[in-house]
């Protein structure tokens, strides 16, 4: 199929049907991409990625104008998005050790004064499992954000659902983007970690464009909220909790 096919279905409601010029040479490129994406590296993940933007755009402004071909870059389109989530799932954090750990970092029902989060940040960053964003204020200063990755949740939509008591409820989906979610922490831990581990921080990845950053709350594109069961509470806390000393009086 080329241009010429896709404009050739005008009909007598031109007005319907007809593309927009500024579509054209995109639509002439979404044609052209590989039916069969394949997706096992990063720099493949990059590439897909930027072909599926092209085609939901493409997609969206097809199915807008009602054209008998938007089925076609629908199709195509779910094609990209199967290829990216297999590869993103490829990634997801499979060790149970390491998945309570981030999951915790991430629990914004976090132990105040029972556990070492230093040592939970230090561990993490060493494996892999965090990402950073820096970013500069008005005032010149530089802070620094802290991601756990390698955990999928579903994520809210602005469709509610309503209950037989008149209550609306949002509903939460699946989605195919890499998830970057806060680490939550007490900042004093926070603060001494980024204190005390300068060049570790300077190893950590950076979250990238592909990367989403995915809050936890009430809300379009956020966690309702992080399952951390009580086993797995009790577990980080054997494994973490903070080494007291008791002085006796002489």
């Amino acid at each position: 199929m080329n241009i010429t096919e896709v404009l050739s279905y005008y009909t007598c409601d031109a007005s319907k049907l007809a593309i927009d010029a500024s579509y054209r040479e995109e639509i002439e490129d979404a044609l052209n991409v590989p039916t069969k994406p394949k997706v096992t590296t990063e720099d493949e993940y990059v590439a897909a990625m930027g072909i599926k933007r092209l085609l939901c755009r493409i997609e969206v402004y097809m199915g807008n104008i009602s054209h008998p071909l938007h089925s076609i870059f629908s199709d195509l389109e779910n094609t990209y998005s199967k290829a990216l989530s297999r590869y993103n799932n490829s990634l997801l954090v499979k060790n149970k050790d390491d998945r309570r750990l981030i999951k915790y970092l991430a629990w914004t029902k976090y132990f105040t004064s029972s556990v070492d989060h230093e040592q939970m940040l230090i561990e993490a960053a060493q494996k892999g499992l965090l990402k950073k964003r820096l970013t500069v204020s008005d005032d010149g200063k530089t802070h620094l954000s802290l991601f756990v990755w390698g955990l999928k949740f579903k994520v809210g939509n602005n469709v509610f659902s309503v209950d037989r008591l008149g209550r609306e409820h949002r509903t939460y989906l699946e989605t195919i983007g890499r998830q970057c979610i806060p680490t939550c922490v007490p900042t004093e831990c926070f603060n001494r970690f980024v204190q005390n581990n300068p060049k570790l921080i300077e190893q950590i990845a950076d979250v990238t464009e592909n990367d989403y950053v995915t809050d936890v709350g009430d809300g379009k594109y956020k966690i309702r909220s992080i399952p951390f069961s009580v086993a797995d509470q009790n577990d980080i806390y054997y494994a973490y909790q903070l080494k007291r000393t008791t002085n006796l009086a002489a």
